[in-house]
């Protein structure tokens, strides 16, 4: 009998099956994985298709952010891949929970759950809190918020997005309930939203898809 973890690799590997297959040749085969996991092209989305989504899957809409158009390419390539998460501590350090740049978002299954506000982390200077809450903005486009609040012992951002459909609900809602059952520290969840957005200007939008349809291709 597969134990949790052994559930989430093979579901890892699965999910970047799916992903690798949405610009493959093979039409037959791709049409089936994108079926299965509800993956589509990125396009445009709204604060409406952008909520109904995450309604889908039960994730929570209170924290949902969005990336400014100047800073979303770069966010998209940091994130190594949707979803994805990344783990700051109160005082605004990036907490390193992989063993390279490259690695999994597997360990966040583990570490999540274990976040304790008595345990010393790996910290990296390569991101602050601050830096990055800079780059978000509110799901109508609106300035959001970057002052450290003392009753969160840790930061979750959790990147996803529309296009990339189910792999919302087997990642993004369970980071959730990992963090919401943490008792060993209270913990703020951001899920930031890495889709093209409609508040974005059009003719820049139009340069923004292309750079992302050739970034997605490379996978």
């Amino acid at each position: 009998m597969l134990n949790y973890k052994n559930k989430q690799i093979m579901k890892i590997t699965t999910i970047t099956i799916a992903l690798i297959l949405v610009f493959s040749s093979c039409k037959l085969l791709q049409k089936r994985m994108l079926k299965a996991y509800g993956i589509k092209d990125p396009a445009i989305e709204t604060e409406a298709t952008i909520k109904e989504t995450a309604l889908k899957f039960g994730m929570d809409t209170s924290s949902i952010v969005t990336v400014n158009l100047t800073d979303f390419i770069a966010t998209f390539k940091g994130a190594h891949g949707i979803p994805e998460g990344a783990v700051f501590n109160s005082k605004g350090e990036f907490i390193e929970y992989k063993d390279t740049s490259l690695a999994c978002n597997a360990g966040l299954f583990d570490l999540i759950p274990k976040l304790s506000k008595t345990k010393n982390y790996n910290t990296k200077d390569k991101l602050s809190l601050k830096t990055e809450l800079n780059k978000f903005r509110t799901i109508r486009g609106g300035k959001v918020a970057t002052d450290l609040n003392p009753e969160y012992d840790f930061y979750l951002f959790i990147y996803w997005s529309v296009w990339t459909g189910k792999l919302n609900q087997n990642h993004v809602k369970v980071w959730e309930d990992l963090a919401r059952k943490n008792t060993g520290a209270k913990i703020k969840v951001i899920q930031v939203n890495l889709d093209m957005q409609s508040y974005w200007p059009q003719e820049e939008t139009a340069v923004i898809k292309d750079t992302l349809y050739k970034i997605i291709k490379k996978t």
